[in-house]
């Protein structure tokens, strides 16, 4: 079970949630308290533990005065821990998940892929555009050795090899902003920060399209 669904159970809120698997990683499982970069997933154990915890923070116990009850427990093999309710087991009997549990699990799903799509068509505009900027660049480079190109031809090249160069500019920003959300939707700060290179991006080709014009 995921760290929003538990603290929904809980009574309490994902940050808090997150803090107590800190504070009392030593009685979690591994996966309650996993690497850096790793999403919690919490079994029933940990559920009981953390319901545990947060009924004792609601009668105003210290963080020492948990500790010791943890560790008693712990030492007793868990015989004094309080057991969930019956329709707080996980998994149920039956091998169901609640409909609110499933149709969040169902959209994240759906984010994700409909991510993947969009990713996949950068790329492929990115590859597109990458080799449009390599042919002008090559046909620029044989227009300068050639004696016959005018000048014209080499001013309509390098403009086309200008706006190939910021396509490409503003393909990479746009998957640097997905490579850092990894595999969740983009947070809206990335959408940002990456509308904002783009932005800058196009501002630096059309200026140097303009040098190349009026020049």
């Amino acid at each position: 079970m995921n760290v929003s669904s538990v603290a929904r159970l809980v009574g309490t809120s994902p940050d808090s949630l997150r803090r107590w698997c800190e504070e009392y990683a030593p009685y979690l499982s591994p996966s309650a308290v996993p690497p850096k970069g790793t999403e919690r997933d919490f079994n029933t154990h940990d559920i009981r533990i953390l319901n545990y915890i947060g009924a004792q923070r609601k009668a105003h116990a210290l963080h020492d005065e948990i500790r010791e009850q943890l560790v008693t427990m712990q030492r007793d093999g868990w015989a004094g821990l309080p057991p969930l309710p019956e329709e707080w087991e996980e998994p149920p009997p039956d091998g169901r998940i609640a409909v609110s549990d499933a149709a969040q699990h169902s959209q994240h799903l759906a984010e994700i892929a409909a991510q993947g799509i969009v990713i996949a068509q950068l790329r492929e505009s990115l590859q597109g555009a990458t080799e449009r900027a390599e042919r002008a660049e090559r046909e620029l480079s044989h227009l300068q050795a050639s004696e016959r190109a005018t000048e014209a031809e080499k001013h309509e090249l390098a403009l086309e090899l200008e706006r190939a160069r910021g396509e490409v500019a503003t393909l990479q920003a746009r998957l640097s902003g997905y490579a850092l959300a990894g595999d969740r939707p983009l947070p809206l700060a990335v959408i940002i920060l990456v509308t904002a290179l783009a932005a800058v991006a196009v501002v630096i080709v059309l200026l140097v399209v303009v040098r190349l014009v009026l020049g």
